[in-house]
């Protein structure tokens, strides 16, 4: 560890950093010769302003703590220069390495964040562009980026769908259903588009409401009623709930008014409850 106070220490000086490295913009990669990480260094003028701006925004800091940050610093510094790095050049990010663009390359982007995870990953394509708001189809596997340029992963949105990507490897989820945090189950249709409508899942029917949640219990889709039980299934035919039986039709609706089921006529309330 760069110094010994405790983990919210470091963390706010993390995210103190961040902000100090948006005011010093990353330098333009000439023809400066290569420099090994551990021999690079800024000036003690370019630190003295990048203290400045820790201390402005870390004031309970030390400037001992303040002083621990200086090799941080100097390695982003260095990542920039000569180091893989993303580079915005007339508002199109570019993946570069040692002054080179990279092509058709997967580049793991810390953005200065403490922690990173598979939403920091960018994709370069054949001329070193990132992919941006924008589909990857790579080995039969789908992954979006999004406008920054980053894997998107869990939910997100594109256009009028919303999508889950495995939240380790970015590959889009299809063709499967999806336990959410929320304890509710969700359906990926073949498009990966998060379903809300009726879909037939080896032979029996579910259905998704607007929120893409899997619907249990009664449930009025158009001028229908409908009930699914406790694993989502749509019923048909003879059902009990609670001390009442009700017939579904073939198609799933509740039946009111007189049936004729297997050469007999019964009788349903405009409930559906059979009139025994």
């Amino acid at each position: 560890m760069l110094f010994n106070k405790n983990k919210k220490t470091t963390m706010i000086l993390a995210l103190a950093l961040m902000m100090v490295l948006t005011v010093f913009k990353p330098y333009i990669v000439t023809e400066a010769a290569y420099v090994p990480a551990s021999e690079y260094h800024v000036s003690d003028e370019e630190w003295a302003k990048a203290k400045e701006e820790l201390k402005k925004n870390n004031p309970d800091c030390t400037d001992e703590e303040i002083e621990s940050m200086r090799s941080v610093y100097e390695y982003d510094q260095w990542s920039r220069l000569y180091g893989e790095q993303v580079k915005n050049i007339e508002g199109v990010q570019y993946l570069y390495n040692k002054g080179d663009k990279e092509s058709n390359t997967w580049f793991k982007n810390s953005r200065n964040k403490v922690k990173t995870d598979a939403s920091d990953w960018v994709l370069s394509d054949e001329n070193g562009r990132l992919y941006v708001d924008s589909w990857k189809r790579i080995e039969d596997k789908w992954y979006h980026f999004d406008k920054d340029g980053y894997m998107d992963v869990n939910w997100y949105k594109v256009d009028d769908n919303w999508y889950y990507s495995d939240s380790e490897t970015g590959v889009m989820r299809e063709n499967s259903w999806l336990l959410g945090e929320d304890h509710f189950w969700y359906y990926l249709k073949s498009d990966g588009s998060m379903a809300t409508e009726w879909i037939n899942d080896g032979g029996t029917w579910y259905f998704l409401d607007a929120s893409g949640a899997m619907a249990i219990g009664w449930r009025q889709v158009g001028e229908k009623w409908y009930y699914l039980d406790v694993s989502g299934g749509m019923v048909i035919g003879w059902y009990q709930i609670g001390e009442k039986w009700y017939y579904f039709d073939t198609s799933g609706g509740m039946v009111t008014g007189s049936k004729s089921i297997g050469g007999r006529t019964y009788k349903f309330s405009e409930s559906g409850e059979w009139d025994n």
